[in-house]
């Protein structure tokens, strides 16, 4: 009896254990996991797929990070199956990922961790295939890109062409042309024009181009590096004549351009303006509101004059010379500022208009404006000129002509001759039309000046108020300013300067930090220069924001200088 009871106990036992046993298998299986490729070899600049499949329930999510030191990860996608057979029940997970080489040669795809689980390596061939700038070696592609700038030199704030053009012998889907990119504050960038295409053959294949063009204004002197545009895009299959561009194959074409390096030159030693401009062409002339002008004691006249410059943004045009003159009034009105972007680059534009208004008669000399450039063809320091003008101011024609009415009657009443006749009452009064039109004369130009003071005190009264949303924006530049002088950021600070100037003064707002110091007093007007000169001086002096930021902070008025709360300036003030 105890014989047959330990038989059963023994049979039970291996039972339990080969039950065990099965369970343990099935748990390793439940971690089973494949790695497959869709292809093998692959191209550099080609995208492959990779795949994680799991027979089971892994023990925690994938992590693929491990991937990114070979493999540019450019999708990836999940999936889970069910399916029963025989009454068993079996589940599969698949990851699948979309992903681009980043150098050729054998590389290894590492294991990748599940939590606990992990994939097994897997090698693949990578070879060097089609690259993104060589039109040779992209044939068997059918796409590669070229870029280029028109000055590998080119002075700071001077514009550089940089042009894209995209080689595509093939029809794709799902495309993408990334922009150029410097670093930031480094260059302003500014696409111009619409793109352009085009067919052409390359090494006996024909292609279809599409060429983009920008204009880039480096900011600082130095070297500056344009990293490279990327293109990305899935091949589109063909039926017959037409192809499907919702069919791509599950492939991806990723491809970079070259990087193109410049090195931005200071301003030259032999410019002496005050203002920094550089050019292919600059123009300044004028016009006025009559042809020819005709300048009358209280009759206001305008004066427009024009800057333009090839090569340069309207904002960096520098702020016309004013001159004073106290027998003539101005009144200058808000410049007009306009960009013309075409296809070979920017043209700025400034237009200042200049109400007029002699109070004096006699003759008067108006000076000649000079603008300074640097003629980027000649390399040499050029002046756009507005020669001075001779000018008479007429006195005003009613009292001319009251004057004159006057005189003839002087001489009626001292001329005997002239006063013996006796005339009747009727016609006893030979001019009543004129002493009529004299006193028409004298009410409209009373209403004139009455109008003309009105027009003045509204405009005083337009000076410009802070509304909570300006000052508020100005408080933002203001903190952002202080922010790049404590870390000593000259090309940021200076942007924000220009900002911060065109927040403290809308009505009036300044085209640059030249025209910035000129508004503020000597202390801080110094620190602003030193800015300046920091940024663009030959050496590459490293600048110390210090200066700024204490003279910034020592305003009689948050966010003011203490020259604009004490000059009164008006968005319509007399000089």
């Amino acid at each position: 009896m105890v014989k047959l009871m330990h038989k059963s106990t023994l049979a039970a036992g291996l039972w339990l254990f080969a039950t065990l046993l099965l369970l343990c298998g099935t748990l390793v299986q439940a971690a089973n996991i494949s790695v497959t490729t869709d292809r093998d070899p692959v191209s550099l600049n080609e995208s492959f797929t990779i795949t994680f499949e799991s027979d089971g329930r892994v023990d925690d999510d994938p992590d693929f990070s491990v991937l990114e030191q070979d493999f540019r990860i450019l999708s990836q996608q999940q999936s889970t199956n069910m399916s029963i057979m025989n009454g068993r029940v079996s589940n599969s997970h698949t990851w699948q990922l979309t992903v681009m080489p980043q150098r050729a040669g054998r590389l290894t795809i590492p294991a990748v961790s599940f939590g606990s689980d992990a994939s097994p390596p897997v090698t693949i061939r990578v070879e060097s295939g089609a690259s993104g700038s060589n039109p040779q070696s992209a044939s068997d592609q059918g796409v590669f890109l070229e870029v280029e700038v028109d000055e590998t030199r080119p002075y700071v704030q001077a514009q550089a062409i940089y042009t894209v053009r995209l080689f595509l012998a093939i029809n794709v889907a799902n495309a993408s042309l990334t922009e150029p990119a410097v670093p930031s504050g480094a260059a302003v960038i500014q696409k111009i024009g619409d793109d352009t295409r085009y067919q052409t053959t390359r090494n006996g294949r024909r292609y279809d181009v599409i060429e983009r063009s920008y204009a880039l204004f480096p900011q600082t002197s130095g070297m500056l590096n344009v990293e490279p545009v990327a293109f990305q895009a899935q091949p589109a299959s063909r039926n017959g004549f037409f192809f499907n561009p919702f069919d791509a194959g599950g492939r991806t074409i990723y491809i970079q351009s070259d990087r193109i390096t410049l090195e931005v030159q200071p301003i030259p030693a032999g410019f002496k303006g005050a203002n920094w401009l550089p050019a292919a062409d600059v123009k300044l002339s004028e016009s006025w509101s009559e042809d020819p002008a005709q300048f009358t004691v209280g009759q206001p006249i305008t004066r427009t004059l024009t800057l333009s410059a090839a090569g340069q943004t309207a904002s960096q045009l520098p702020e016309l010379p004013r001159w004073d003159q106290s027998a003539l009034r101005q009144y200058p009105d808000q410049p007009s500022l306009n960009d013309q972007v075409t296809a070979k680059g920017v043209t700025g534009q400034r237009i200042e208009k200049i109400a007029i208004i002699p109070n004096q008669p006699g003759k008067y000399t108006l000076p000649a404006i000079e603008v300074p450039w640097w003629n980027l063809q000649t390399e040499k320091q050029e002046v756009a000129r507005l020669p001075e003008h001779e000018i008479e101011v007429l006195p005003i024609a009613s009292n001319s002509a009251a004057a004159s009415a006057a005189g003839s009657d002087t001489a009626i009443a001292t001329d005997p001759s002239l006063s013996e006749p006796a005339m009747p009452p009727a016609s006893s009064s030979p001019n009543p039309a004129p002493n009529i039109w004299q006193w028409l004369t004298l009410a409209l130009f009373i209403l004139w000046l009455a109008t003309l003071l009105l027009w003045y005190k509204s405009a005083r009264g337009r000076a410009p108020r802070s509304t909570p949303a300006a000052s508020e924006s100005l408080r933002q530049v203001t903190r952002e300013l202080h922010a790049a002088c404590r870390a000593n950021d000259a090309a940021r600070a200076r942007l924000l300067l220009v900002q911060w100037g065109r927040c403290l003064w809308p009505e009036d707002p300044p085209a640059g930090t030249t025209a910035i110091a000129a508004r503020c007093d000597a202390e801080l007007a110094a620190a602003i220069r030193e800015l300046d000169v920091a940024l663009y001086a030959r050496e590459g002096r490293r600048w110390d924001g210090a200066r700024l930021h204490h003279e910034l902070s020592d305003q009689t008025r948050p966010g003011q200088p203490r020259s604009a709360r004490a000059s009164g300036l008006e968005p319509l003030h007399r000089i």
